[in-house]
């Protein structure tokens, strides 16, 4: 297992931040945790399903704020905003 990292620009399109880079996509039947980091001075982002949105959402991360979410292989972690777009910092371990 290995430890990968990227930054994920989140539109307000669901976007997949659970597997973000090539060598993550990879996981295949590994479950693995994300680390994400939203940074000071940017806006909130919304966590949830592939159906998430900016008022039916699983978690909002607020500007400074960070989470830490376990991912089983068949579970992909999805996030939004609600305007424009917010780079979150994503760190990946066990990959």
């Amino acid at each position: 297992m290995a430890i990968a990292h990227a930054t994920v620009s989140v539109g307000t399109d669901a976007t997949q931040v659970s597997s973000a880079t090539d060598s993550v996509r990879e996981l295949g039947d590994y479950a693995h945790t994300v680390l994400i980091q939203n940074p000071t001075g940017g806006v909130s982002v919304f966590l949830g399903g592939p159906g998430v949105t900016d008022s039916a959402y699983g978690y909002e991360l607020a500007a400074g704020s960070s989470i830490s979410v376990d991912v089983q292989s068949e579970d992909v972690l999805y996030a939004v905003v609600s305007a424009d777009t917010q780079d979150v910092y994503c760190l990946y371990q066990g990959v």
